[in-house]
């Protein structure tokens, strides 16, 4: 869509329906008001039931270009994207009604406080190119539910004015492999390629409470197709007077720090009481920074599950439990998160299972994976009955800016 610029006037994509159809008031709108064209107005309504304004800023003008706008609306949420990207996203009292998709541009009377008053210029034009519609789940997917818009989806839909589901990353732009991974992202750690990519392992040191291990680099080892992350017994005399854990635990770590974009790995997980292993990004005081970190962790007692966190300035209780359908120990699966400035969005194979909004991390951090067994957090992992080695397998990390 191109939309009209002049006070008083609208330019508008949306669905309705109401009593002319026999059916109550439901409504989905995306509306570009001409006083202000660097702006989208995002809107419902249920059961007639409406106030749920969001005004967006675009970052360019809508009057001179075409630009795509979209939303996916699912039982439980509508997210609305701009140029492929998602911009904003409801989950209360959402429709429920099926309506027809409209578009239209109008002037408005009696509303110059919404709209300013209309100087009456004709003729005014909205320009359109195409409109489409997908039974499915967003991004065209296969899946049953909300499928991760970083990555391509099996759909061959493609059009001259270079339209695709609403993903950042089109389809024809990511070579992906056999086991999901993107192999265009910005970043690529493959370790099927016995290479270790932007990480490193680490060596010689503690965490201190609650893990009850020393890093090596001994337990961090690429072997033919995979990494290896493994809990072991302690391998050197290393004691620390405030702390002094009795076992060892493999760890790695990227050289650079990341910031807003798709993280994502495959990984199968360690079954073991009072042991996790982890996918996640970090920074805090040894890198001079406040402490951020995002957190996907499987504890080993229960395998058929995964728990989401997040700390922004050393701030979390923000601790999710997803029951993920399979036991993670058992073969890789592929977990990531979306991480930008008002959202962090987790995906378990390419469907998201959890978004949060609340006070979202800011700082750039390192991506980092570790295996360690946990001392006086009994309540939480249950007791580590001392077995080794236990290891935690890892195929490739990537992360795509977005």
């Amino acid at each position: 869509m191109q939309a009209i610029k002049n006070d008083g006037v609208v330019s508008s994509f949306f669905t309705y329906t109401g009593p002319s159809d026999d059916n109550p008031w439901d409504e989905i709108d995306i509306e570009i008001l001409g006083k202000d064209t660097t702006k989208v107005q995002l809107n419902y309504y249920t059961n007639g039931q409406g106030n749920h304004e969001k005004m967006i800023d675009l970052g360019f003008d809508s009057s001179l270009e075409y630009h795509t706008y979209g939303f996916d609306w699912q039982p439980n949420y509508i997210a609305w994207y701009i140029d492929g990207k998602e911009v904003y996203r409801a989950t209360e009292n959402i429709p429920k009604t099926a309506g027809k998709i409209m578009m239209n541009a109008w002037p408005g009377k009696t509303v110059d406080d919404w709209l300013k008053a209309y100087n009456g210029n004709t003729p005014l034009t909205a320009r359109y190119q195409w409109v489409t519609y997908k039974n499915s789940p967003k991004n065209g997917g296969n899946n049953n539910n909300n499928q991760n818009p970083w990555q391509p989806q099996q759909t061959t839909q493609t059009t001259t004015q270079g339209w695709q589901q609403p993903v950042t990353t089109t389809q024809a732009q990511v070579n992906v492999q056999n086991n999901g991974m993107n192999k265009n992202a910005t970043m690529v750690s493959d370790f099927t390629t016995g290479n270790a990519g932007d990480f490193f392992a680490s060596d010689g040191w503690t965490n201190g409470k609650p893990f009850d291990c020393w890093w090596y680099k001994q337990n961090a080892q690429i072997k033919g197709d995979h990494l290896e992350l493994s809990v072991d017994r302690k391998w050197t005399n290393d004691s620390n007077p405030d702390w002094n854990p009795a076992y060892s635990g493999g760890e790695f770590r990227t050289n650079n720090f990341y910031h807003y974009g798709y993280y994502e790995t495959s990984m199968k997980a360690i079954k073991n009481d009072g042991v996790v292993s982890s996918f996640f990004t970090y920074t805090g005081p040894s890198d001079n920074n406040p402490w951020d970190e995002i957190d996907i962790e499987i504890l080993g007692k229960d395998t058929t599950k995964v728990q989401l966190n997040y700390y922004t300035n050393g701030v979390g209780n923000h601790e999710k439990m997803i029951d993920l359908g399979f036991d993670s120990s058992q073969e890789y699966h592929r977990y990531g998160f979306d991480w930008q400035p008002s959202y962090i969005a987790w995906y378990i194979d390419g469907k998201e299972v959890y978004r949060a909004y609340d006070n979202i991390p800011k700082t750039p951090g390192k991506i980092m994976m570790n295996a360690w067994p946990g001392k006086t957090v009994d309540d939480w992992l249950k007791a580590y009955n001392g077995k080794t080695p236990l290891t935690a397998y890892y195929q490739w990390v990537t992360y795509n800016k977005q």
